[in-house]
């Protein structure tokens, strides 16, 4: 039986959940017969990474994590948690200054939200 993972658990399994759930909404977003249930578990992956990533990670994960979740939403065509989480990401990137690119993708993500 394996450990639950939780806020104590150590740091290492917090950001090896991250990237593997990071990874898998990829897997949602480019499954071209995605079902209503692939969406509901595309967005709940989604915002599981980030957690994972506000545990294990810095402001540029952080900032990554609620890009992507900015991208699912953009992609569900849900313009108000699209544009949330892209304001989000671009905050972060912001206050922290992180690097040029990431501020890009921030301004993407804002973009696809007020394309929605």
């Amino acid at each position: 039986m394996t450990t639950p993972v939780t806020p104590s658990a150590p740091s290492s399994n917090h950001r090896r959940l991250a990237v593997e759930l990071f990874n898998h909404v990829w897997t949602f977003l480019n499954k071209p017969d995605r079902s209503s249930a692939d969406d509901v578990a595309m967005i709940h992956t989604a915002h599981a990474s980030r957690h994972h990533w506000g545990v294990a990670g810095e402001a540029k994960n952080w900032c990554i994590g609620e890009w992507q979740i900015a991208r699912v939403y953009a992609t569900l065509r849900r313009a108000e948690p699209a544009w949330f989480h892209a304001a989000e990401a671009l905050r972060l990137a912001e206050t922290h200054r992180l690097e040029p690119f990431l501020l890009a993708t921030s301004h993407e993500a804002l973009a696809r939200a007020a394309m929605v």
